[in-house]
């Protein structure tokens, strides 16, 4: 019997669900956030953003793990570049306004970079049984 050579790593199956499962965490933290808004009669703002567009935002961000996971399974490196566009854009937003990044924040950054970076190797631009 071979083994398939187009099948991902476990290493990468992980990678995979990691985004996966942070995309469910965000599909249960913007259901929550919308019950609750609806049971509080939609507050006004949540730390000086309108509360429906911080669900918006949550749900956007949701869907975006999702997919990043989903890329990564299929072996696709438009999830690692999705990965870390998700990963790096609180930095540019921090180093934009000038906010204070801790160094959980950035270790967390710095990991989850490496990460993506150690199944590079196994992503293609396309999947070699597409069509051209």
């Amino acid at each position: 019997m071979t083994a398939n050579t187009n099948a991902p790593s476990i290493w990468l199956r992980i990678v995979a669900w990691y985004f996966k499962l942070g995309g469910i965490l965000f599909v249960f933290i913007a259901a929550l956030g919308l019950i609750s808004g609806l049971a509080l009669h939609w507050p006004p703002t949540t730390e000086g953003m309108p509360y429906p567009l911080a669900i918006v935002i949550v749900s956007a961000t949701a869907v975006g793990l999702l997919a990043t996971g989903i890329l990564l399974a299929r072996r696709l490196r438009a999830g690692a570049v999705l990965g870390l566009v998700f990963t790096l854009y609180p930095l540019a937003v921090a180093l934009v306004q000038r906010w204070r990044v801790g160094w959980l924040d950035l270790g967390i950054m710095a990991v989850t970079v490496i990460v993506l970076l150690s199944v590079w190797r196994e992503l293609e631009w396309r999947h070699s049984s597409d069509p051209v």
